[in-house]
């Protein structure tokens, strides 16, 4: 926490930018570490989820929410000092080509900044995060989605490698997130969770998730649950 608190404040009034932002959920840890930005903008190509990230996130002026595509850009290019991807590798068809749009649009001395949950050297409560993860790539799969399983740090600092013309400056393990117990309201959002997703999939594959979900509950049962550690990685020119 601390390590990405001073990295932002390396920046005076920086311009952001979260890419893949979601309900905003990284901006929201940006907000709790750090005010010095001058703009943050997040786009997705959700309208739900930009339309639950605005209400989250109204009463800051600051920051604004966007149904946008990175190939569809309605900023200059060399706009912004920080351009963030978090937990959204995985979800990429193509790397390469989205490094190479969020690359342009990062002025000269600024960064690229990559959050990445890990699928190696995680607690057994962690498990329980990638097992839930991992289920819900499956379930969309089976779909045609592109939903890849989380990676290692090595996958992930690999991919950077040989997709990105920026170069890995620091890299190092978030740490941060608290254990959850294994709570009758813990284990009752998870089975809602992994119920929905069964719903959601094809009829000829439901037996084969409610067996697996059987075994995903008992792990959180047993193990409680706890967010899998995230690798932050820094890359500039």
């Amino acid at each position: 926490m601390e390590k990405l608190k001073r990295l932002l404040n390396s920046f005076e009034s920086p311009r952001i930018l979260d890419v893949g932002t979601g309900t905003g959920a990284f901006i929201g840890m940006i907000k709790q570490m750090y005010d010095g930005y001058e703009q943050i903008v997040g786009i997705d190509l959700l309208e739900r989820a930009i339309t639950a990230a605005k209400e989250n996130f109204k009463e800051d002026e600051r920051i604004e929410f966007k149904v946008m595509d990175i190939n569809k850009m309605e900023y200059d290019e060399n706009y912004f000092d920080i351009v963030i991807l978090s937990n959204t590798l995985h979800h990429l068809s193509d790397v390469k080509k989205t490094m190479e749009q969020m690359e342009k649009y990062v002025k000269t001395g600024g960064i690229i900044l990559i959050n990445e949950m890990l699928s190696n050297d995680l607690n057994k409560a962690q498990l329980s995060h990638k097992y839930v993860h991992h289920f819900a790539a499956e379930v969309d799969r089976t779909f045609g989605d592109f939903h890849k399983d989380t990676f290692t740090n090595i996958e992930i600092l690999q991919t950077l490698k040989d997709t990105s013309t920026f170069q890995i400056k620091d890299a190092w393990d978030f740490q941060g997130s608290s254990h959850n117990e294994p709570t009758d309201e813990l284990i009752e959002f998870f089975q809602k969770t992994l119920d929905r997703l069964i719903a959601k999939s094809k009829e000829e594959d439901k037996k084969y998730f409610e067996k697996k979900a059987v075994k995903i509950i008992k792990h959180i049962k047993t193990h409680g649950f706890e967010s899998a550690t995230p690798l932050v990685v820094v890359l500039a020119r």
